[in-house]
């Protein structure tokens, strides 16, 4: 028994001891909890060790303020916009203002500063009445505008497979600190929102992209693909399927299935702008108005499409009776031109094998605006502050305008090719009618057809004449020969 006794007190002299060593730490990390009212007085080395509680009541002698951000979510790495209403009207004379984040996520008692804005990491300004990017119209409260740089979530790769990473839920303070003797908390609004990861936005929105370039490329293939229908020889057939239509110049090829440059651009512009729209509404989920001079370039891309389509439908579409008597006759497949045509790169650089120099022209100054528009726009969270040089929008229209001049000057050899199968009908026409002649006089009894024979022969003649000729002008033109494809 004494055994036991002696094991009992130990025991309890044991737990005594944890207890009493264990009370320090509690009282300790109580000190470590910091209030609102405490920041105006530490420096920034002291925030990083030291957990802020919130609900730690603050005087109510300190004013509370409105804070109205610019967007719903805050872009992590990017610069940021806040509001806050003051009433009467700021000075910024007397006052020290600090942006504190604090991140709703972390453990109770560990350090839970996100990110903290003050000095020069932090622009003040007395916000104009007239801005509405943040508030009502006719909100004509006092405001003042903070702008501070928030840090980038994590981007390599173990930290976009950690779902924390993903997004940040904080808690934003902004915090007016007086200048004069001890600082002291005046003022301080309060707001929360959560941080996006930049990398997994542009990873997200680039999948969507890919998205949309797939769906539009099998839309097209299988609309192509049934226009064209089978052709006459399946060992001869160019059917164009969905993986070859993720060739961009093959799916922005024109109506006679050649690769299109004017609509090759088009595409490109549409892409980085559905791109850098989707992005910057993935980061701030705020629908990105476009700037004036983004507007001028898809205006421009657009017109000079249209523009080339139209001088191309000019000069080298046949009328359809003529383009029907060459089906019929299986010069061309039933599906036209664009059934035999492949679109290649080459196509979009040259014209009947002849380097183009406004083609060149065009594309190279496309490329480099729309990378420079990519890469400037992904750096930023709204177009609507996006420029783009006047004299490059100028290069631009000024190639356009050359190009499709180009097209309405250049020799109308398919002009010539319709006026010539015109005159290939003609004389079938006149053949078929001697045709019937001869045929009407070798049955009549007693009558002759010396005469109809010899007409006939010379409209045989006429007519194969006028079919060599018009046989060389379409494999000039078309670079296949009749039948090809039958």
């Amino acid at each position: 028994m004494k055994k036991f006794r002696h094991v009992g007190m130990a025991s309890i002299l044991c737990f005594a001891s944890m207890t009493c060593a264990a009370a320090p730490d509690a009282n300790t990390s109580q000190e470590k909890r910091t209030s609102l009212s405490d920041l105006c007085a530490k420096s920034p080395a002291d925030l990083k060790t030291l957990a802020v509680d919130p609900s730690i009541d603050v005087p109510r002698t300190v004013a509370r303020r409105e804070l109205l951000p610019r967007y719903q979510r805050l872009p992590g790495g990017r610069l940021v916009d806040l509001l806050m209403v003051t009433d009467p009207k700021p000075t910024l004379v007397d006052t020290d203002y600090k942006v504190v984040t604090l991140d709703a996520s972390a453990k109770p008692g560990a350090p839970n500063v996100f990110s903290l804005s003050e000095g020069n990491g932090l622009l003040v300004a007395i916000a104009d009445r007239k801005l509405t990017d943040f508030s009502a119209k006719d909100d004509t409260r006092d405001k003042i505008l903070l702008s501070f740089r928030l840090p980038p979530l994590g981007d390599n790769l173990s930290s976009l497979l950690y779902r924390d990473d993903w997004y940040r839920q904080v808690d934003v303070y902004v915090l007016g600190c007086s200048t004069t003797g001890v600082p002291v908390l005046k003022s301080f609004g309060y707001g929360r929102s959560s941080v996006t990861n930049q990398s997994l936005c542009r990873i997200v929105a680039l999948l969507f992209l890919i998205v949309v370039y797939s769906g539009a490329a099998l839309c097209v293939s299988s609309i192509r693909n049934a226009k064209i229908g089978r052709l006459w020889s399946t060992s001869q057939s160019t059917s164009i399927g969905f993986w070859r239509h993720l060739d961009p110049v093959v799916l922005s090829a024109g109506d006679n299935g050649q690769g299109s440059a004017t609509k090759l651009q088009m595409l490109f512009f549409t892409m980085i702008v559905l791109w850098l729209v989707f992005y910057i509404w993935l980061m701030t989920e705020h629908l990105s108005d476009l700037s004036n001079t983004v507007l001028l370039l898809m205006g421009i891309a657009g017109v000079g499409a249209t523009a080339a389509a139209g001088a191309d439908l000019a000069k080298s579409r046949l009328a359809l009776d003529n383009w029907a008597w060459l089906v019929n006759r299986k010069w061309l497949p039933q599906g036209g031109i664009s059934a035999v045509n492949t679109a290649k790169w080459r196509d979009i650089f040259t014209t009947n094998g002849v380097f183009d120099v406004p083609r060149f022209q065009l594309i190279t100054f496309s490329i480099v605006v729309g990378f420079g528009l990519l890469a400037t726009g992904a750096d930023i969270a709204d177009l609507s502050t996006y420029s783009i040089p006047s004299q490059l929008l100028s290069i631009l229209g000024l190639s356009h305008v050359v190009y499709v001049a180009s097209k309405l000057v250049a020799p109308p050899s398919v002009s010539d090719l319709d006026a010539q199968i015109l005159k290939v009908r003609e004389a079938e026409g006149v053949k078929a009618k001697a045709q019937a002649a001869l045929d009407l006089a070798s049955n009549t009894p007693g009558a002759t057809t010396d005469a109809e024979r010899k007409a006939l022969n010379e409209a045989e003649t006429s007519f194969r004449t006028a079919e060599n000729v018009t046989r060389t002008a379409f494999v000039n033109i078309y670079q296949i020969s009749p039948n090809t494809y039958y």
